[in-house]
């Protein structure tokens, strides 16, 4: 079956709002889109998911953060705790890592996604993350 046409307001929603809503996935440069096309729903769509995603990166830099803080500290004071030696202190330090750069990872192919959908016109709702964006967005 194919896919309904959107009406014409929505087309020219569209194409109102994508020169500026690719910007919402470049960090804090969702507030360009979030404040310069506040009545362009497509525009705030993707500003409110570049938000969501510059928060979570906020969040998830402090969680790596302190954890790597955490456990350094441990690990070179030369009390191994319950990890039973040196060595294993240090596993952990570089599993934190390798989960800091998959977390990153996953940003950046976020925000890659989102700018390609946001540049060409589409509602594109992230995995994950997009589930906080409300309103009322035909995705």
């Amino acid at each position: 079956m194919a896919e309904p046409k959107p009406t014409a307001g929505k087309d020219a929603d569209i194409e109102a709002g994508k020169g500026l809503a690719w910007l919402a996935y470049f960090g804090i440069l969702f507030l360009v889109p979030m404040l310069a096309n506040k009545d362009n729903k497509f525009s705030q769509f993707h500003a409110k998911q570049g938000m969501w995603l510059f928060i979570v990166e906020i969040v998830w830099w402090l969680i790596i953060w302190i954890l790597t803080l955490v456990f350094t500290s441990v690990a070179m004071s030369g009390n191994p705790l319950a990890f039973g030696s040196w060595s294993g202190m240090w596993a952990v330090v570089s599993i934190i890592g390798l989960l800091s750069l998959l977390g990153w990872l996953f940003f950046l192919i976020m925000a890659i996604m989102g700018i390609i959908k946001a540049a060409t016109g589409k509602y594109w709702r992230m995995p994950i993350l997009g589930g906080f964006v409300k309103g009322d967005y035909p995705v």
